[in-house]
């Protein structure tokens, strides 16, 4: 007779064998190192989800601004108002035809002040204008690489708006400031038509129309490139002579900055100049770069490029 014996599994059985030690803690490691991994690339991305942030919110922006242009026979929103408070009557008729101010994309003048609800209060001024009616979202004035605050009462406020319009897209509530500007030679625009002729305008896909600033330089709600150095039809360039005057451009996203097109399109644009982004001074206005100072850039390629987006010699 036979017997079936019953053999004891192998204690060696690669099966029935459990990890060692060196083992798990070599998978632990391997783990933690992807974790690592994970953490910088994430930490890698967030400059650039800021900046993509910035791009979605200039794109909401021009795409309000064309709306508008669209539902008013082509008429587009003015870069700033005039000052003056008041929505006085514009005799010329082809520019609305009335108070231009009340076509001022917006009224606010930023600084540092507790005092001035332009800084800290959207209803104090944005949803006021006709803007809003396209895009009632607060957000989109605001670049998330912006970190100035106000302080009140020990309280920061953050500042609600980081983007200027071309002074050049209706100047002073759909007029220029004769005596002010030191380019009166170059036209303000004030209808898409305007932008359709690429002698007298860059075009409309290459003329700037939002621009992230400076938090330590943007105040009214245009932004005006200094010509001063740009050719005209019997004059040469003069390098030499370019400048910033009073309006820098922001360049929160790796020394670039957020700026779109009549066309609706954005883009992140790196500044390259050392003259275009010195350090942000901390505090106010007055010690900063919006101190109503020229602040000198010869030769600099970012005045020449901005410059080249921003309109033509009449």
């Amino acid at each position: 007779m036979c017997r079936l014996e019953h053999k004891k599994p192998s204690e060696s059985s690669p099966t029935q064998q459990g990890w060692t030690l060196i083992e798990l803690l070599v998978v632990v490691a391997v783990v933690m190192m992807l974790i690592g991994l994970r953490f910088s690339a994430y930490a890698s991305e967030k400059p650039k989800s800021k900046g993509f942030q910035c791009l979605n919110n200039l794109r909401q922006l021009s795409l309000a601004w064309l709306m508008y242009a669209e539902d008013n026979r082509e008429y587009f929103l003015y870069s700033s108002d005039d000052g003056s408070g008041t929505t006085p009557y514009l005799p010329n008729p082809q520019m609305h035809g009335n108070a231009g101010n009340n076509y001022a994309w917006t009224w606010s003048k930023m600084d540092f002040r507790t005092s001035n609800p332009y800084d800290w209060d959207i209803n104090a001024d944005m949803v006021l204008r006709p803007l809003w009616r396209y895009d009632k979202n607060a957000n989109i004035y605001k670049c998330p690489g912006d970190t100035s605050v106000i302080v009140s009462n020990g309280v920061a406020l953050p500042r609600v708006r980081s983007y200027s319009m071309n002074f050049y897209l209706g100047g002073y509530g759909g007029n220029a400031s004769p005596g002010y500007e030191p380019n009166i030679q170059f036209p303000f625009y004030t209808r898409l038509t305007d932008l359709a002729d690429s002698v007298r305008s860059p075009g409309a896909a290459n003329t700037f129309l939002f621009i992230e600033e400076r938090q330590d330089c943007i105040n009214w709600g245009d932004f005006l490139t200094d010509m001063t150095g740009y050719p005209g039809t019997n004059r040469p360039a003069i390098p030499g002579a370019y400048r910033w005057n009073l309006d820098m451009p922001g360049a929160s996203h790796d020394r670039a900055g957020g700026i779109s097109f009549c066309d609706g399109h954005a883009e992140i644009h790196k500044w390259v100049e050392g003259t275009t982004t010195p350090p942000v001074a901390s505090g106010t206005l007055t010690g900063g770069k919006g101190s109503g100072s020229l602040f000198p850039a010869p030769y600099s390629r970012d005045v020449a490029w901005l410059q080249n987006a921003t309109a033509r010699p009449h």
